[in-house]
């Protein structure tokens, strides 16, 4: 489950994360333009600046919409696999429970029983998030090689 989870946050992830081009672009303008002598000189002539200020603002407030909505979508990921761990633990701990309740297991078993389950899934839950940060650092490499391609086919022409 948490796989499924991963992924469809993953893939929302792309889909939003492509619309941080726009606002970094402005933003990155912004920095130059108030960096450079020249145009430094045009901006108070004209006084641009509130105007500059505004445009700088607006593309803040649009990158952290963007990426609270990343953020949000690996929040609900985040709950759904506690919601189905907890789902399963609290049905294996009845389970077991409903056993000793019926005199079909003794205490020493139970106790046992009790910490296997919760090792297995501390196990579990590491191995997953392990292999979750491999999987991201696949995509990073794969984005850099994707890249290093283009620039090479435009270097080629």
């Amino acid at each position: 489950m948490n796989f499924i989870f991963l992924k469809k946050a993953s893939k929302k992830q792309g889909n939003i994360y492509q619309q941080v081009g726009e606002p970094k672009r402005v933003i990155d303008y912004i920095k130059r333009q108030a960096m450079d002598r020249a145009s430094g000189k045009d901006i108070r002539i004209y006084q641009m600046q509130d105007w500059l200020i505004g445009k700088y603002d607006a593309s803040i407030d649009a990158l952290i919409r963007i990426y609270s909505r990343i953020h949000n979508f690996y929040f609900v990921r985040q709950l759904g696999e506690i919601g189905v761990q907890s789902l399963t633990e609290f049905l294996s701990y009845g389970y077991l429970a409903i056993r000793l309740a019926y005199g079909k297991m003794e205490i020493p078993e139970f106790v046992f029983a009790v910490g296997v389950i919760k090792a297995f899934s501390n196990y579990l839950s590491t191995l997953l998030q392990k292999l979750q940060e491999q999987l991201n650092h696949g995509e990073d490499v794969n984005a850099l090689f994707d890249r290093i391609g283009r620039l090479e086919e435009k270097k080629a022409e």
